[in-house]
């Protein structure tokens, strides 16, 4: 056990896994699986709504969820949300090649269904 100090809150609190990559106090991880949650749920359906490749900025999503835009970059740094820059940067021809990718496994299974 050591003394930690929470990345969200702030708070110095005993205890924790000291492997943690970003520390959390036990209310501020309960706190953010629940903002994690309505996240999670919003992307979803708003996915749904406009299309696969919607793109949302932190601001945007803490504001639709009105929590702070905190939450959301401490959930991103726990890789429990996905931003272009934590997928790595990627040139053009290698998104392109991905996307190329992608649509040749979706035609076969397609087929495959069929």
């Amino acid at each position: 056990m050591a003394l930690r100090v929470c990345e969200y809150c702030g708070k110095a609190w005993i205890g924790g896994d000291e492997d943690m990559a970003v520390p959390l106090c036990p209310g501020c991880e309960e706190e953010l699986e629940g903002i994690y949650k309505l996240a999670w749920n919003y992307l979803r359906d708003a996915a749904t709504e406009s299309g696969r490749h919607r793109k949302v900025s932190a601001q945007e999503l803490a504001s639709v969820l009105e929590v702070d835009v905190k939450a959301i970059e401490t959930l991103v740094k726990l890789g429990k949300i996905q931003t272009e820059a934590s997928l790595g940067e990627r040139t053009p021809e290698e998104k392109k090649r991905n996307l190329d990718k992608l649509s040749r496994i979706r035609k076969g299974i397609k087929k495959g269904l069929k």
